[in-house]
């Protein structure tokens, strides 16, 4: 077990989970929080809309694009109000939310929209840090933080994975006694999309369908403070399958 704790603080480039996803599935996620510059990442967020999504952006009344320096609870319920809307083209909506801070309100009042959106919406929310983001939004949400992604990061998730189920609680020590959530929370996404690498949703069958329902489940209990980080990662150490 060679690999340092920083192994556990997971980066990804933030065009690439989103182009692992649409390359997978022909979609993407309802919801996603990009940790990075706002103005670069919106930049780059624009050229997979255009390029690879084929989406619209001039003249489209479907996509919707908020610039704040603090995102409060009346922004929050303009954007409520806007996503319960049909699209006009009858396809994707995009909301694009840039900020530097959201206030606890605002974020609250986003938990539902989160979790039930309307059909074919898709939220990503673009802000400095991660600092203040309440863990029942992110839970809700594909975080992504935008720095390069060592090899380092990639092998924790890949020795997870070959490891057995004795080996893995060896991997995951310092982040069940450290009860450390949000480490715990970055850990799950990481893993979900190494585990994407080896399976078309299109055609998973039951058991793999089960994997992934069960990772979102996990990441919604991780934001319930009484719950238990040492129970939850057990539960996926027994869970997951060994891969060859």
């Amino acid at each position: 077990m060679a690999l340092q704790r920083q192994a556990l603080i997971f980066k990804l480039y933030v065009m690439q989970l989103l182009v692992d996803t649409f390359k997978k599935t022909g979609d993407i996620h309802h919801a996603y929080c990009i940790v990075g510059d706002p103005e670069d990442t919106f930049v780059k967020l624009q050229e997979f809309l255009l390029g690879k999504m084929k989406f619209e952006i001039k003249g489209n009344p479907d996509f919707w694009v908020g610039k704040f320096d603090t995102f409060t609870i009346d922004d929050s319920r303009i954007l409520k109000e806007h996503q319960q809307n049909k699209a006009f083209g009858g396809g994707k909506k995009i909301f694009i939310v840039r900020t530097h801070t959201m206030t606890r309100e605002a974020q609250n009042a986003l938990l539902k929209v989160f979790e039930e959106p309307t059909p074919d919406t898709h939220f990503f929310i673009l802000i400095r840090t991660k600092e203040g983001i309440l863990a029942t939004l992110l839970s809700r949400s594909v975080l992504i933080e935008e720095t390069d992604t060592s090899t380092t990061h990639k092998a924790f998730a890949e020795e997870f994975l070959t490891a057995t189920s004795n080996e893995r609680l060896l991997l995951l020590k310092d982040m069940i006694e450290e009860k450390d959530r949000e480490e715990a929370l970055q850990f799950l996404t990481e893993l979900e999309r190494q585990l994407w690498k080896n399976v078309d949703l299109t055609t998973a069958t039951p058991k793999e369908t089960a994997m992934f329902d069960e990772l979102l489940k996990m990441k919604g209990y991780l934001s319930d403070r009484s719950s238990s980080v040492k129970m939850i990662l057990e539960h996926l150490s027994l869970m997951i399958p060994i891969q060859a």
